[in-house]
């Protein structure tokens, strides 16, 4: 099994038909100049593109909104 990686941007878009999605996942992260002892600009890497069907997209929509919203309750946290 491939080991997880992080990410912390991701792109969604669907189709014209409005049938199939594609949701691209990336990890973006400073790149530090050690000569200048600065952030020289924002590295970006595609980690991983899903091909879906709209119906499998909205399903995913819906755990991962009830998955955020019961673990929210269950620790109080303030809504956005």
């Amino acid at each position: 099994m491939e080991q997880a990686k992080y990410v912390n941007k991701f792109n969604l878009v669907i189709n014209n038909n409005g049938d199939e999605a594609l949701l691209t996942f990336y990890q973006s992260q400073p790149v530090w100049e050690a000569s200048s002892a600065a952030i020289s600009g924002v590295e970006t890497n595609e980690v991983c593109n899903l091909f879906m069907s709209l119906l499998t997209a909205k399903s995913l929509h819906n755990v991962l909104g009830e998955c955020i919203k019961d673990t929210e309750n269950k620790k109080n946290v303030p809504k956005e």
